[in-house]
């Protein structure tokens, strides 16, 4: 009798879908990058990418964005094979997957926030500084700037500022530097995979099992802590990635993909 009313407890369909995991599950996958333009990330209009990076720079091999329309629509998926690129989209509700692009525009923002008027109507003119700004700093991870490592060296500066801070000159080993740029990338990329393994179990779902997504919408005139955080049950179709799988609600049938580590829950169904 014991192990039944446990079973019906851990099976409870309420409680499964009110309640966060004590464990997090899904473990950091690195995305690795080699070489310049391999993957770059995006969050705006084409027409911007066009004029601001493809014609200055060239075509990258891959673009990675949210599920944005204005990213999936057929016109970009032709556009993308015109070009040679492979378009590439987080999973619903992970934006994580695209880390380095939040995290580039989070340290943009607080750069703006410290310049802007205190009603935010001159942010578009300071935007530039703000770009320059972090184009030209060392980053922690790469211990070179954006334009050192992209261009072989930075923009002059002032005589003042450039006697504060002695920066070499790559461009006659840029081909050593982006080889150490990748080391340096490699040991941060290791370090944070290890803090973030911390207290996390790896779980791989197999095709047929049932999960619930995590549902993070809020209601108008509902509670945000008595909202029900998951939603589903979904069944596995088939594993992309990784980390990333493409799941049917069995209610509609309606497909879509999801992040393991975030966005996904195993599901304790009485009837399969």
């Amino acid at each position: 009798m014991r192990r039944g009313v446990s079973d019906h407890v851990r099976q409870c369909q309420i409680c499964q879908h009110i309640k966060n995991p004590q464990q997090k599950s899904g473990k950091l996958t690195p995305i690795t990058v080699t070489e310049p333009f391999e993957i770059v990330g995006w969050d705006i209009t084409f027409e911007a990418l066009m004029s601001r990076l493809i014609l200055h720079h060239g075509c990258p091999q891959k673009l990675l964005s949210d599920q944005g329309a204005q990213f999936t629509d057929e016109v970009m998926q032709v556009l993308g094979k015109c070009l040679g690129m492979t378009l590439l989209f987080t999973s619903p509700y992970h934006p994580q997957t695209n880390g380095p692009t939040e995290r580039m525009n989070k340290t943009i923002k607080q750069i703006l926030n410290s310049f802007i008027d205190p009603l935010q109507q001159n942010w578009d003119q300071v935007l530039p500084f703000a770009v320059y700004a972090y184009n030209t700093s060392v980053q922690a991870s790469t211990r070179v700037s954006p334009s050192g490592a992209f261009y072989g060296q930075d923009p002059k500066l002032p005589p003042e500022l450039q006697t504060l801070q002695v920066k070499p000159k790559y461009r006659d080993h840029l081909p050593l530097l982006r080889y150490s740029l990748h080391q340096n990338l490699q040991i941060a990329q290791k370090r944070q995979k290890r803090n973030y393994d911390q207290g996390r179990q790896a779980v791989t779902y197999k095709d047929r099992d049932l999960v619930l997504l995590y549902y993070p919408i809020r209601r108008t005139r509902l509670s945000e802590s008595l909202l029900h955080r998951w939603i589903g049950p979904y069944r596995i179709l088939n594993r992309i990635r990784t980390n990333t799988y493409r799941v049917e609600r069995r209610s509609n049938g309606s497909i879509t993909t999801a992040h393991q580590t975030m966005t996904m829950l195993g599901h304790k169904a009485r009837f399969q």
